[in-house]
């Protein structure tokens, strides 16, 4: 088996976790790869990704707080266009390449941008069908942008979140309380 995780650089929790993933696959015996999305696609996005992300929970927490809030109050059935699944929509083309060459049987993402690029290739039929993903919801909150992001399965911390998942008309039977993936060495 051939699994591609997926990270963004925006902390170094999603990263860990990824690395946590791959480790314990491949002492399985089987085959996992590594892979920031934005570092593929450009160096010079995933550096802006990651130091706007740290700017802007340092010196903006106000406003991110309040943008991160107002995404909450929105329904789970209204239509929504958020900027991230548009940009991600476009960055999926060049990833495409990395998947093409891989060819993962399990596409597992610890960060939901690294999702919304995965949601973009199989809408546009440059993911096979086969291919089984997976959302890692490396946080204690369902973040908003989660709801309009379509995997297979979603990991969760625990079943705390299961109402969060039900808010957002996510199927609890695609949901996993298996817990934030860490390197137990």
């Amino acid at each position: 088996m051939k699994v591609l995780v997926l990270s963004v650089s925006t902390g170094g929790g999603h990263y860990s976790s990824s690395m946590a993933i791959a480790n314990y696959i491949k002492k399985t015996g089987n085959d996992a790869k590594v892979v920031d999305v934005y570092e593929y696609v450009s160096p010079l996005i995933s550096d802006s990704i990651s130091k706007g992300y740290l700017l802007s929970t340092k010196y903006a927490k106000n406003v991110y707080g309040s943008i991160y809030k107002k995404m909450e109050k929105t329904d789970a059935t209204e239509k929504k266009i958020y900027l991230s699944k548009v940009a991600n929509k476009v960055l999926s083309i060049p990833f495409a390449k990395c998947v093409g060459e891989y060819k993962p049987d399990v596409i597992v993402s610890t960060h939901v941008m690294a999702c919304e690029m995965v949601d973009a290739l199989r809408n546009n039929g440059r993911l096979d069908d086969n291919v089984i993903t997976i959302g890692i919801v490396t946080d204690f909150t369902v973040h908003p942008l989660w709801e309009d992001t379509y995997v297979d399965y979603y990991v969760s911390a625990c079943e705390l979140l299961d109402n969060q998942f039900e808010k957002k008309k996510i199927d609890l039977d695609k949901v996993k309380p298996f817990g934030i993936p860490i390197d137990g060495k």
